[in-house]
């Protein structure tokens, strides 16, 4: 089974830039919603994201994802938009999975 994150096709890459762009979507619904078009390279602080809104944006990734994103990357300045968060994400996939409940990690 692919994992949302397995590099690949461009249609791989898309569907992890949607889900991201959607769990965007969620958080910014509170502010009165995205800005439309939405260049999914504009910096989350162009988007007056806080960083309670950022550390919400990255739980959520997370959880959607079932990934364990390294706090590293929480304070890395050029994680700074859905576009750059997708590319990091498809870069970095198989150290980011955690495993299925009830398998060994061995």
């Amino acid at each position: 089974m692919e994992h949302p994150t397995d590099p690949g096709t461009t249609e791989q890459n898309a569907a992890l830039t949607r889900r991201l762009s959607a769990i965007l979507a969620e958080i910014m619904a509170v502010k009165g919603g995205l800005p439309e078009p939405l260049d999914l390279r504009t910096s989350f602080t162009a988007l007056d994201f806080s960083s309670v809104d950022y550390l919400e944006f990255v739980l959520n990734v997370e959880a959607d994802l079932n990934i364990d994103i390294p706090d590293e990357a929480l304070l890395d300045p050029a994680l700074c938009s859905v576009a750059t968060w997708a590319d990091w994400l498809a870069d970095n996939a198989a150290a980011l999975r955690t495993p299925a409940i009830g398998t060994s990690s061995a």
